[in-house]
């Protein structure tokens, strides 16, 4: 091989990894475009069914307690031979929601923040389906 041959080959593997690196760019930021897209949903969601919750620093305790569990509730399920201090507690925090410090960070909101659901009534349209309590909505869905 004379040093033409090398040059050209050096050449070629310059331009196949331009090539490479601007598809994976591209990839890159198709990625980007739907994370944003689905963070976009996810916000649309939250305005419309949930208000800003003012909380006392006693209930933050309790929302956080519970929150950083692990063994209260899997998948939705509550976990046989878990006691709850109470129902009252067990009811306060179920309708008491948080972001995760990924989410606050992208919503550009405090770790402190929490959220209620909204009554049924004043729930988006769009979104009442997915807090139905009828049987036959829980079927379709």
């Amino acid at each position: 091989m004379n040093a033409e041959d090398t040059k050209a080959n050096t050449s070629l593997q310059q331009g196949q990894e331009q090539r490479n690196n601007l598809t994976n760019s591209r990839k890159f930021k198709a990625v980007v475009t739907e994370m944003e897209a689905l963070l976009g949903e996810f916000k649309c969601l939250m305005d419309g069914c949930l208000d800003v919750n003012p909380i006392t620093t006693e209930d933050n305790q309790k929302v956080q307690n519970t929150n950083n569990n692990p063994d209260n509730i899997v998948n939705g399920d509550s976990v046989p031979n878990v006691k709850l201090q109470s129902d009252k507690l067990q009811k306060d925090t179920d309708a008491v929601v948080s972001l995760s410090p990924e989410l606050a960070r992208a919503y550009d909101k405090s770790l402190d923040t929490r959220w209620k659901i909204k009554e049924q009534a004043n729930i988006n349209p769009l979104y009442q389906q997915y807090f139905s309590f009828s049987n036959e909505d829980q079927e379709r869905r």
